[in-house]
């Protein structure tokens, strides 16, 4: 026969269990969330990887250039879009103002 204690110790332990199962379960609804939201993998980009051949043949003596150039694959993202949204906007001056 069960006793009182048995069975608070059971029921205890479905408890303990189902609050796991339910842990494990948002888990896993987190984790298929964020997989989802990453549409590319993981790992280095080519620039990336374009900039760490151009460091070992510079380091290699390979190549002469100058570091500047050695190091465009990380800086040229950034300054080619910088410079044609510069240039759009004097040429949208240039227009504005020879307009008026």
């Amino acid at each position: 026969m069960s006793s009182p204690e048995f069975d608070n110790l059971a029921t205890a332990q479905s408890s303990e269990s189902a609050s796991r199962i339910a842990a494990d379960a948002e888990l896993s609804r987190r984790i298929d969330a964020i997989s989802k939201k990453q549409k590319r993998g993981g790992g280095v980009s080519f620039l990336g990887l374009l900039t760490v051949v151009f460091i070992t043949l510079k380091l290699g003596g390979v190549i002469g250039w100058s570091w500047w150039w050695v190091l465009a694959p990380l800086w040229m993202p950034v300054v080619i879009p910088l410079a044609l949204i510069a240039a759009v906007g004097i040429i949208y001056f240039l227009v504005k103002e020879l307009s008026s």
